[in-house]
């Protein structure tokens, strides 16, 4: 017989796994423009605070890690499903990765995919 205590003492969590996020980098550039706009598209599996992911811009090439070129953390959490950001706005020669702010702490709860 189980009895639910008040205080969830003898309550306990199981994994189901790591929940995957996907996410998507579409650039539109003109042939003249000195700019190219990124849309950043997210699509999660579950609920994800602000502070879970963040987007690394570099000149020259694409960001190995999030210490590879400037770092902008997001300003709101991700709602589970798909969530496309507004534009950002770069240079021609550059280029943006997403990485998780702490990868030892979500690289454990969250899968990050490029699609």
């Amino acid at each position: 017989q189980l009895i639910r205590q008040a205080d969830g003492g003898n309550s306990i969590e199981i994994s189901a796994g790591k929940a995957k996020i996907y996410y998507s980098l579409l650039d539109k550039g003109g042939f003249l423009r000195k700019f190219k706009t990124i849309q950043i598209q997210v699509t999660t599996e579950v609920p994800i605070a602000k502070d879970v992911l963040c987007y690394v811009k570099k000149q020259g090439g694409y960001p190995a890690n999030k210490e590879d070129g400037m770092l902008y953390p997001f300003v709101a959490p991700f709602p589970a499903g798909k969530t496309i950001l507004p534009p950002v706005e770069v240079g021609k020669q550059d280029f943006i990765r997403l990485f998780f702010t702490d990868g030892r702490t979500y690289g454990q709860m969250y899968e990050l995919i490029s699609v």
